[in-house]
């Protein structure tokens, strides 16, 4: 199907929907689930495959040839796309306007550019959640009964197997490029060092990995050893050592936000490294009893509050850090407006606020059990991401349903997108907007405002990170040991 039958038929999908008279009371918690899915996969794969946001690589050849044999069957074959923009560093801000004519090829990525971006020393916070995100997305795409396992589980998955490999040769690229040229890095914030932390033992675990219950096989690990001509085992190993060394460098972190992040950096870093594990757990520990003796009012510094317990409760298995989780969620949801659908003290909300914000939502729909009202929160939760996302359009616009796999297609259409949402060919500028997040969206005078000219990739890739992890039984955002 061509690109201007996608528009058409996205925007017969949104008549359709508009005529039914859908109310935010229609708007359902499984809604978010489904919603928070594809808007993750939308921004991840427009930035690091197509947007051309960032310092670009190539693989030869007879590499991807390799890759397309390893997630094809004879039930589907991967096509690789046309002019892929494969990022080894990426930018720190761009512009998702879209700056070329579309030839109607939806395979070619040069349609998908965006406007060009200043290049300038890559945050910490932008390389480690864009790194994290493609690795837990390489996960998602690499899960058995999800998309199939090549002459095994009959699912014509070889497309989104590709994705996946290509994701995790890219996080490897990104990783490798850090480890090897840090001048092109600033890491001179605290909570970039925790994120990085994060993100590199994440990978190095992930590519140590030979299977799972719903993985028989890491296609990930099997493309880090070609892509380094040794085994799988020895490039974790390496990844893992240096995962070591940005532990060693890690400031002491100071702010609510940066021990918050700490606590989930040194977590990711606690699993993967069992050799340091009893000296991080305390670390860990420490930071959890300085954030128990904080109290606050603002939503965004409660949200930070309700995610970093929840790990130390989760890792020191202390129940007093929960019961401190259930005193911030009640200041969290007295500041809620069920008026607006969004938090009474807080008119603006960047990428980061909304992840801050609904990563601790869904850690304490997840963790806290009865010391939240399960019920409540549920309510609050599915209002605040349907007023945000779709409300507000910080998802600034969604393809249509027609664009998406006939087997991966539900049947209610609202778990795919929102009918507010128009689809990115007509969401503005001459050529239109990538489905991705705005950088922020104001409310004002009753009025939403998109900051939808700027994408900020930190603010957005932990926002898309947040969302996958809402598949808390797919992809474990929230490291066991």
């Amino acid at each position: 199907m061509n690109v201007k039958k996608l528009i058409k038929a996205g925007m017969l999908i949104g008549a359709s929907l508009a005529a039914t008279a859908v109310m935010a009371n229609e708007f359902k918690f499984v809604h978010v689930l489904d919603q928070g899915y594809w808007y993750s996969r939308y921004n991840l794969g427009h930035l690091v495959m197509r947007s051309g946001n960032g310092e670009t690589f190539m693989p030869e050849m007879s590499m991807v040839q390799k890759m397309v044999a390893l997630v094809s069957d004879d039930l589907s074959t991967a096509t690789p796309p046309k002019n892929p923009a494969l990022l080894k560093r990426v930018y720190n801000t761009g512009n998702p306007f879209w700056v070329n004519a579309s030839n109607q090829n939806g395979n070619d990525f040069k349609n998908f550019r965006w406007s060009p971006a200043v290049d300038e020393q890559t945050s910490l916070e932008a390389f480690g959640w864009t790194a994290m995100k493609e690795i837990e997305w390489s996960k998602q795409f690499n899960i058995d009964f999800h998309f199939g396992a090549p002459n095994t589980v009959k699912v014509a998955g070889a497309q989104q197997r590709f994705a996946g490999v290509v994701l995790c040769a890219e996080a490897l690229v990104q990783t490798q490029e850090l480890a090897t040229n840090p001048s092109a890095f600033d890491g001179s914030e605290i909570a970039g060092q925790y994120v990085a932390l994060a993100a590199v033992a994440n990978l190095a675990q992930y590519i140590a990995t030979e299977s799972t219950p719903s993985m028989a096989s890491n296609r990930c690990a099997k493309v880090a050893a070609m892509m380094n001509k040794k085994p799988a085992i020895e490039v974790a190993a390496e990844l893992l050592q240096f995962a070591d060394k940005l532990y060693a460098q890690a400031g002491a972190p100071s702010t609510i936000r940066e021990k918050s992040l700490a606590i989930q950096g040194l977590t990711w870093y606690a699993a993967a490294q069992v050799n340091k594990r009893a000296e991080v757990v305390a670390k860990i520990k420490s930071l959890g009893d300085e954030l128990a003796k904080i109290r606050s009012a603002r939503p965004i510094e409660l949200a930070y509050l309700i995610r970093g317990l929840i790990e130390v409760s989760r890792v020191t298995t202390s129940a007093k850090y929960m019961k401190l989780v259930g005193r911030h969620y009640k200041a969290l949801v007295a500041d809620f407006s069920t008026t607006t659908g969004l938090f009474k003290t807080q008119t603006t909300y960047t990428t980061e606020d909304a992840a801050a914000l609904i990563g601790a939502l869904n850690a304490a729909k997840l963790f806290a059990g009865g010391r939240v009202n399960q019920e409540q929160l549920t309510v609050i939760f599915t209002q605040f991401f349907n007023t945000l996302l779709n409300k507000a359009k910080m998802q600034i616009s969604a393809p249509p349903i027609a664009a998406i796999p006939a087997y991966e297609r539900k049947p209610d259409a609202l778990s795919h997108r929102h009918p507010n949402l128009p689809v990115p060919h007509l969401a503005g500028g001459d050529y239109g907007v990538a489905p991705v997040y705005a950088a922020a969206v104001s409310f004002k005078n009753g009025v939403f405002v998109q900051e939808k000219d700027r994408f900020d990739s930190a603010g957005a890739m932990h926002l898309a990170n947040e969302m996958i992890w809402f598949h808390h039984g797919e992809v474990n955002g929230f490291p066991e040991f």
